[in-house]
């Protein structure tokens, strides 16, 4: 009985992560579209900073999703959401310290949306998610 303890529990974000990580890719490529489109009409160096706020603004999610599902305490889910506003942070920094041309309205453009759309794709997903289950029942 003794290993019966040991045994851990699924993290209560595994579910959700499926729904996250479709999200993401979909912010990604949505706002790489967007970014193609800036770079084609305006100027090739807009669409870059748009694209790149929206990376900067997107992998961090990715990374708490993946470290989010390995926990299964709130407290160190909370953590790593804490965290993941730093690496925001830094990856603004990186970016506009090693491009320091690039153009900051284009890049928070770039990370507004891709915020928007990440929103949007959640609740698109889930919502499918969810009819799906009960389509099963």
């Amino acid at each position: 009985m003794e290993g019966a303890d040991n045994k851990q529990r699924p993290s209560p974000y595994a579910k959700a992560s499926k729904t996250l990580i479709q999200a993401i890719i979909a912010g990604l490529l949505c706002t790489a579209a967007v970014g193609v489109c800036i770079a084609g009409v305006l100027r090739v160096d807009l669409g870059r900073d748009f694209v790149m706020g929206a990376v900067i603004a997107l992998m961090p999610q990715l990374w708490f999703v993946h470290r989010a599902k390995t926990f299964t305490a709130s407290g160190t889910a909370a953590l790593i959401a804490l965290a993941k506003f730093g690496l925001v942070t830094v990856g603004f920094a990186l970016w506009f310290a090693l491009q320091p041309e690039a153009n900051p309205l284009a890049t928070l453009l770039g990370t507004a949306t891709a915020i928007v759309v990440l929103a949007a794709a959640i609740k698109r997903f889930d919502s499918r998610s969810a009819n799906l289950q009960t389509l099963r029942r």
